[in-house]
């Protein structure tokens, strides 16, 4: 089977890899169609056919992987975007959008227009956005406001399900640490916990009926390692941390966790309601997205 995979760089140049080749190749590279590269989404049940989308844009671009010219390029909205998602319905295609004023919309793409508007839940930009992998409807979105909030998108008289503060406390808005990303558990039994990464090198487990955190963890080179089930975690180097965006958050289906923050990789279980850090790996390079790689035989994870 081959595997392709579509890279984007800063330079917002886009490539199609052949992986499956005993030295990566570049198969096509693609027509640079905008600035500051965000996000890459294949459409599902169009094969071929994914979408560019450029960080603080009011456009998509879309393409063929067949051809290196961009297929169209479509205004959504006349706000900037700041994340999107692909919902994929049968044979229908729409984006839920988050603006940078913290609304969040619901585009229909094969008619081409905002099909639905749903509260303004967040005073600033939205940095995160993640369905619940057992429901079609409730969501999750993380602010610059130092929020989280839970939203039914299709019930119009439950836009918000639940508030959930990113700080215990009554803390000021401009006090809280920013909430930069987010990621449902994928295991069933733990259907109602939500993954965060703030601005404060820290990610927390929260419980969204019980609406507080059940654990966290201050991601630190610093931090001890759990070693033959002696866990230490709580103890915290008495010298000053530094502060970074916890930028990307994975969750898999064995509870193992991976973080991204600055330039490491934290690989953390999540055992009896506790986040037990397990590995770190230095990678010497500023880290922003990562996942665990689709095929699970081979036991990688993937970078960006």
């Amino acid at each position: 089977n081959y595997k392709y995979i579509l890279i984007g760089f800063d330079s917002s140049d886009i490539c199609l890899c052949d992986m499956n080749l005993d030295n990566t190749s570049i198969i096509t590279k693609f027509e640079i169609t905008g600035r500051n590269l965000s996000k890459l989404i294949w459409i599902k049940n169009e094969p071929g056919i994914f979408f560019v989308f450029y960080k603080n844009s009011a456009k998509i671009s879309i393409f063929n992987a067949s051809s290196s010219n961009v297929k169209n390029v479509t205004k959504i909205t006349n706000k900037n975007i700041s994340n999107c998602l692909l919902l994929t319905f049968g044979t229908e295609n729409k984006l839920l959008i988050s603006l940078t004023d913290g609304e969040v919309d619901i585009y229909d793409l094969d008619n081409k227009k905002i099909e639905k508007q749903l509260t303004k839940g967040h005073s600033g930009t939205i940095f995160d956005l993640k369905f619940s992998p057992f429901s079609e409807s409730l969501m999750a979105t993380c602010s610059i406001d130092g929020m989280i909030k839970i939203w039914d998108v299709y019930d119009s008289d439950k836009n918000t399900i639940n508030l959930i503060s990113s700080s215990a406390g009554l803390i000021k808005e401009e006090d809280r640490p920013q909430i930069i990303s987010i990621k449902w558990s994928p295991i069933e039994e733990y259907k109602n916990l939500l993954l965060c990464g703030d601005s404060k090198s820290t990610i927390k487990i929260w419980d969204i009926q019980k609406k507080k955190v059940i654990s966290e963890l201050r991601l630190s080179n610093d931090n001890p390692i759990n070693n033959n089930n002696k866990t230490k975690m709580g103890e915290q180097s008495k010298k000053d941390l530094k502060n970074y965006n916890v930028l990307g958050l994975d969750w898999n289906d064995e509870n193992i966790i991976l973080a991204s923050c600055y330039t490491s990789i934290y690989i953390i279980n999540f055992i009896a309601n506790k986040l037990i850090l397990t590995d770190i790996i230095n990678v010497h390079i500023k880290l922003f997205k990562i996942e665990f790689s689709p095929y699970p035989e081979e036991k990688t994870t993937q970078t960006f």
